[in-house]
């Protein structure tokens, strides 16, 4: 039988034969690799497989016809505006027809030489009418000069070319007199005269650096101090003529036209920091001028601290010792017995006085004595008093039983302190004290006396009857160092009346 007949005996013309088994649909898988392709091919005799390689490039074909043209793209953004126009100026960027006609005019004043000037310095032109002339000079007259300025100076350019024609003017001015053989212009130009500037600064500095100026011409400048410095004198000469009070102001110095060589002298001096108080510590001060607004009144005033942390007041006598006529007070400072509390109910001079402790510093600074001489009015505490027509410091203190005693009545001796500043320091450092009255001072240790427990640590003081002030007070919760202390004097000297 041959391979692919159909499994069946023959059978003669119309015999029927049997239906035969189903077939089996081959498979076909194909995978590809770089180099090609395999092919599989699964029927129902197994799977066979063979390879089909890439073949060679071919030629390149012919180009195709160009395709064509796309649609028009979309409109763009708006572009950044240009910059500003320029408008242009008469007599610089064009001409008008009065510049036409100025320049025709001046031109018809030409005169004509080309036919007269046959040699130059005894050169004659060339044939193009140039002249060139070796080691020698060719002068122009006046009128030419000026006539070749303004054509200049009316003409325009694509830069600005105003400082070459300048310097062309001075180059014909200074040339000297001249003019052609046949007596025209002399060729004499004026002459500009110019002057010299000249500054002495110190500690100052000006925005006008210019060394000369000509003639005529104005100038200005502004003078500037230095950093914490302000200007003090400013002198300005003009032809050696003192001009000062015609062109200055306030640091800037205007000269319409100047006449002369100018000298400016200026100097500016350090600027000195206003004295303040001393707020390190501070626990109260009192300005004792003109006071006039007391928190209570009857016979003890109260004020508060001008400045200060501890809620302190003084408390002010009345006018009159046990009278409830308000203090005396003027440009000088208050005249009282008062004392330092630590609130505006407590009576003056009692036990409720406000107790600085161990360490302190009190500084008072006073005006004028009293005649009186009680010393027993200055009992208590811390005295600033004016015992004897004279402030004097008590300097007492408390023994370990409770009971005080004092080291002696430190002042300024017998002499009298009236219708005089006094500045008067007392500051207490544990068992040292120190006390200054004015320039002199004097210091105290608790340890050469007897059964010495603390300096007293209260503050009254006293200007009897009215006579001698106290101008103000300070009071600080720690010792002051002998440099603050001058520090101190200098800020108490502010409040100091001068006759």
């Amino acid at each position: 039988m041959m391979k692919g007949a159909l499994n069946a005996e023959q059978a003669l013309p119309g015999t029927i034969i049997p239906r035969g088994n189903d077939g089996i649909s081959p498979v076909v898988a194909v995978t590809q690799t770089d180099a090609g392709y395999n092919v599989e091919i699964t029927d129902i005799y197994g799977t066979k497989s063979f390879f089909l390689s890439h073949g060679a490039p071919g030629e390149p074909g012919e180009p195709g016809e160009p395709g064509k043209d796309g649609a028009d793209g979309a409109q763009g953004a708006d572009g950044q505006p240009g910059a500003d126009g320029y408008t242009p100026v008469k007599g610089v960027d064009y001409f008008t027809e009065a510049d036409k006609q100025e320049i025709a005019e001046q031109a018809a004043q030409m005169v004509d030489v080309s036919n007269v000037v046959k040699t130059i310095n005894g050169v004659a032109p060339d044939k193009n009418g140039n002249v060139v002339v070796d080691g020698g000079s060719v002068d122009m007259s006046s009128t030419a000069s000026t006539l070749l300025i303004t054509i200049l100076r009316n003409g325009v350019y694509s830069t600005d070319q105003s400082a070459n024609i300048t310097a062309l003017e001075n180059a014909l001015a200074s040339g000297g007199s001249g003019g052609d053989t046949g007596g025209g212009d002399d060729g004499d130009e004026p002459v500009v005269t110019t002057y010299t500037i000249t500054n002495t600064l110190s500690n100052a500095t000006s925005n006008n650096t210019a060394v000369s100026v000509e003639e005529g011409a104005s100038y200005t400048a502004t003078l500037t101090a230095a950093e914490g410095y302000e200007l003090d004198s400013v002198t300005v000469l003009m032809g050696e003529v003192d001009v000062t009070a015609d062109v200055y102001v306030d640091g800037v110095i205007t000269i319409p036209a100047v006449t002369g060589d100018v000298e400016i002298v200026a100097s500016a001096v350090e600027v000195q920091a206003e004295p303040e108080l001393i707020t390190d510590g501070l626990l109260g001060y009192w300005d004792m001028r003109n006071m006039t607004e007391p928190v209570t009144a009857n016979w003890h005033w109260a004020y508060p601290s001008n400045v200060g942390d501890g809620g302190l007041y003084a408390s002010l006598q009345g006018g009159s010792k046990g009278t409830s006529e308000p203090p005396t007070s003027n440009e000088y400072g208050t005249a009282s017995v008062f004392s330092v509390m630590p609130d505006a109910a407590t009576y003056p001079g009692s036990a409720g006085l406000a107790n600085f402790g161990t360490e302190f510093t009190l500084i008072i600074l006073s005006h004028g004595a009293a005649p009186a001489a009680n010393n027993n009015d200055m009992r208590n505490g811390i005295v600033g008093s004016n015992v004897g027509s004279r402030w004097k410091f008590q300097t007492n203190y408390y023994k370990t039983d409770g009971t005080t005693a004092t080291t002696e009545d430190y002042g300024n001796g017998n002499a009298d302190s009236v219708a005089d500043y006094n500045f008067l320091v007392k500051r207490v450092n544990g068992s040292d004290m120190k006390v200054i009255f004015d320039t002199s001072e004097h210091n105290y240790s608790g340890a050469d006396y007897d059964d010495f427990d603390c300096w007293n640590p209260t503050v009254l003081i006293g200007t009897l009857y009215n006579a001698g002030t106290v101008t103000a007070f300070a009071i600080y919760n720690r010792a002051l160092t002998d440099v603050e202390i001058e520090e101190a004097r200098v800020f108490f000297e502010t409040l100091e009346v001068t006759a």
